[in-house]
């Protein structure tokens, strides 16, 4: 082959590979990254928060925190803080790349897809991929990630968060139905979204026996109604079960309840199989208390050891049948199961929440598409603890921080949320803000009054740490403390304390001759042993700056 026949070869190939990138990049396979300079910026000089705004006058509630900026930057600041390995619970509502610029509201943006942009794809996963890998460190080890998403993202967005998080952690891909019906839909109407659920790590959850059960739905309608009949036939458990079977003929209530109308001096039961699931179960001789003869053994055997067998007999937790002939069966009581798993399936109204989130600001078509508030809530209160820490940094119109508002509210709770938006299209000021205002006050925007939440925030906006010269703004430095000590801070000169304290907890700054620096961060440090926690050095070494002066940051 001559060079020139080499060289023809060389750019063929180098085509060919260019074509193929291409193609792998439209279809989101794999993705370039593009040089950010922000994100290197943001990097580079560290992120502080500033300007700090008290929202709501509740002391005694769990204060809470909304960061106002970019959420790569919301996220930079919370691992600075010192927040890795707090974080109970994080849900996100990223945009879902559909391609409409001309939506309002927190967007992030649907401008990825355009026609014109044949990486469309690859550009929504990078964005979504810096701010997943900034998030994941903040998780606890038994912390899990919530993200909602529709069918257009939905695939590609798996196979990034089991890049991150690990297939292995991967729990569910639930799905939301919103319950609306559009008809002018030409072939489906498409009335669902997902929610992937991952975990931290899913061997921590199972270490510590971490079970999701939620109260079954009419449970308590059901004993409320047994309770009633109880109360008009005393002990004549045949008539209290008669009567229940009659009512639950009429009622919405799921098949799985409706069974549960026989009736003893323990209560509610219905009838459980005692052979063994599956077969291969244990054999033996099971004796008919009134006949005196035994049992016939089911075909796949006793689902219950022999030991096990004798206690529940002797517990009155066997109903035997009027013979031998008939299988006996196991007394299976309501109040044994009043929970259950949950299901997969989230059926929450979508259009409820649109109007809800119009009567509280007062106004109409503030933002598209909020997400439910009950379904928010019920998924924390199902997966994480009452002191919980909830993070969003997708946080739009403030959903997730009402739903914390209202479960701290509804059980005593103590969860702490933070809130990550920018103020695209003012949507932090006109939107997030005033909802939780409005929730916290119960002084809605349309002139109604509800029952106060309570609780306090405190805002936050996103600053630059460094300047171009390298050194820290003071104040932001402060809002990192507040963030890291959940708690008010107060600037003196160039020191940080905590509000009542006379000793830096966190951070200092000064200027001054080498010696006295040294003494500066001798006397700093054995001021702050009693929080070593909160004490990380920038550096061990004052730093000289010349003519005998240095200068000593730590923080």
């Amino acid at each position: 082959m001559t060079t020139s026949d080499r060289d023809e070869e060389l750019v063929r190939l180098r085509l060919q590979v260019a074509e193929l990138t291409q193609i792998a990049n439209q279809f989101g396979l794999n993705w370039t990254r593009t040089p950010d300079p922000a994100t290197d910026q943001v990097l580079a000089r560290g992120v502080g928060l500033v300007n700090p705004v008290v929202i709501g006058s509740d002391s005694h509630c769990p204060q809470h925190l909304l960061v106002q900026g970019d959420n790569l930057e919301a996220l930079t600041a919370l691992n600075t803080s010192g927040a890795d390995g707090t974080v109970d619970l994080i849900y996100i509502d990223p945009p879902y790349n559909t391609g409409n610029s001309k939506r309002t509201g927190f967007t992030y943006t649907d401008r990825f897809r355009t026609a014109q942009d044949v990486e469309r794809h690859s550009s929504w996963l990078t964005m979504m991929n810096d701010r997943l890998e900034a998030a994941l460190p903040l998780l606890k080890s038994t912390g899990v990630i919530l993200i909602s998403i529709d069918d257009k993202e939905v695939h590609h967005l798996r196979v990034l968060c089991d890049t991150i998080f690990g297939e292995h952690n991967f729990i569910s891909q639930m799905v939301w139905d919103g319950g609306t019906v559009k008809n002018n839909a030409k072939l489906l109407s498409t009335a669902h979204e997902y929610v992937l659920v991952y975990a931290r790590s899913l061997a921590a959850l199972r270490d510590c026996n971490v079970t999701w059960r939620e109260p079954r739905p009419g449970a308590n309608l059901l004993i409320a109604r047994y309770n009633q009949a109880k109360e008009r036939h005393q002990d004549d458990y045949a008539a209290i079960s008669a009567e229940l079977k009659t009512w639950v003929k009429t009622t919405d209530l799921s098949k799985r309840l409706r069974v549960f109308t026989a009736v003893d001096a323990r209560g509610l039961f219905t009838y459980a199989d005692l052979s063994a699931p599956g077969g291969k179960g244990a054999r033996y001789t099971l004796i008919h208390p009134g006949t005196g003869k035994p049992c016939q053994v089911p075909s796949r055997g006793w689902g219950y050891t022999q030991e096990r067998m004798a206690e529940l007999v002797a517990d009155d937790r066997v109903l035997f049948g009027p013979d031998e002939t008939a299988q006996p069966m196991r007394k299976l009581y309501l109040h044994e199961k009043m929970d259950q798993v949950r299901r997969t399936i989230l059926e929450y109204p979508g259009r409820t929440s649109t109007h809800l989130l119009e009567h509280m600001l007062g106004k109409r078509n503030a933002f598209n598409n909020p997400k439910n508030l009950d379904m928010i809530a019920d998924l924390i209160r199902l997966m994480a603890p009452k002191d919980a820490v909830v993070l969003d940094f997708f946080a739009g119109s403030g959903t997730t921080g009402h739903a914390v508002l209202a479960l701290n509210a509804a059980d005593g709770g103590t969860r702490q949320f933070i809130l990550g938006t920018n103020n695209e299209n003012n949507i932090c000021d006109n939107v997030t803000v005033p909802r939780l205002r409005a929730a916290i006050t119960g002084k809605w925007g349309n002139g109604t009054e509800h029952t106060p939440l309570g609780g306090q925030v405190v805002k936050l906006d996103t600053a630059p740490l460094r300047d171009e010269k390298g050194r820290v703004d003071i104040d932001a430095l402060a809002g990192l403390v507040r963030l890291r000590s959940r708690g008010p801070v107060t600037v003196r000169a160039n020191t940080v304390h905590s509000t009542g304290s006379q000793t830096p907890v966190f951070a200092w700054t000064g200027r001054g001759r080498v010696a006295d620096a040294k003494r500066s961060w001798d006397r700093f440090v054995g001021s702050a042993n009693h929080t070593p926690d909160l004490l990380v050095p920038l550096g061990a070494e004052p730093e000289v700056l010349g003519d005998g002066w240095a200068k000593v940051l730590f923080y």
